[in-house]
This record gives C-alpha cells, sequence and structure tokens, in this order.
C-alpha cells in the first residue's frame, strides 16, 4: 500500500471462539486493521524480519462467529509524521484459535539413551555437551 486505500480479504473460521490474527509485513505508515468492518487495532512503525529471523506483528485476537468474515487493512491519507511517506506491505496473515495449549514439553535424555527417542514425530533434536557440573565436574 504505497497510498490510501483499503485491502480486504475473505476467510472462515470452522468454529466460534476468539482467533489470533497474525500479519507479516511491514507497516511504518499507520494502518487500521478490521475485520466485519470492525476496528481491530491500528499497527504502525513495524518492520519484517529476513530469512533467517522471521517476524509477525503481534497477533491481535478477535472473537468470531463461526463463518466467513472480511479482514481489511486501511491506509489513511499523508501527514507528515516520520515514516509516514513509507508503505505499508503484506505478505501473509496467519490466523489461529487464541489460548492453544502450550507446546509439547521438552524431552531431554543422556546420551547412553538416546535410543528412546526414536519411533517419536520430533520438531528437532539437538545434541548438546553436557555442562560439567551434571557430571560432578569442576571447570
Amino acid at each position: 500500500m504505497g497510498s490510501p486505500g483499503r485491502l480486504s480479504a475473505e476467510f472462515s473460521v470452522p468454529h466460534a471462539g476468539v482467533w489470533d490474527v497474525w500479519l507479516k509485513g511491514e507497516t511504518m505508515p499507520a494502518v487500521r486493521v478490521e475485520v466485519d468492518g470492525r476496528p481491530v487495532a491500528s499497527v504502525k512503525a513495524q518492520l519484517d524480519g529476513n530469512s533467517l529471523v522471521l517476524n509477525t506483528i503481534t497477533p491481535l485476537s478477535v472473537p468470531l462467529s463461526a463463518g466467513r468474515h472480511r479482514l481489511s487493512l486501511v491506509r489513511e491519507g499523508f501527514t507528515l509524521a516520520p515514516g509516514n511517506g513509507g508503505t505499508a506491505t503484506l505478505y501473509a496473515i496467519y490466523l489461529a484459535p487464541a489460548n492453544l495449549p502450550a507446546s509439547q514439553p521438552l524431552d531431554a535424555v543422556a546420551a547412553a539413551r538416546w535410543r528412546s527417542l526414536c519411533g517419536h514425530s520430533r520438531e528437532w533434536v539437538e545434541v548438546v555437551r553436557p555442562r560439567a557440573s551434571q557430571h560432578g565436574l569442576r571447570s
């Protein structure tokens, strides 16, 4: 959005509840976020990360009924405020139920028990050198 205007997209949710709307992009000028014509928030001065450090704007919690909705980003006219002459770029929108349960706990096993990790789905496995204090050694 290099000039004042409105960007809208329709989406639907399978059940009613509070949903988190995650916006990924860069918004130097203020951009108003609306859902079904209701103001949700105004975001500004947000820069995106890079290919190694991804960044999203803080999620916006929105109560929604089941079914179709419309998300709109509205950029007002220009002012002389710093950053207001820049662009607002949106790369992606993510929607997730709010208050999801915490992710799976971390499993830590001794190197000798490495086989106990086999046969289970894992996000990642990290091998680290044990700290000296774990083995009764002093540095």
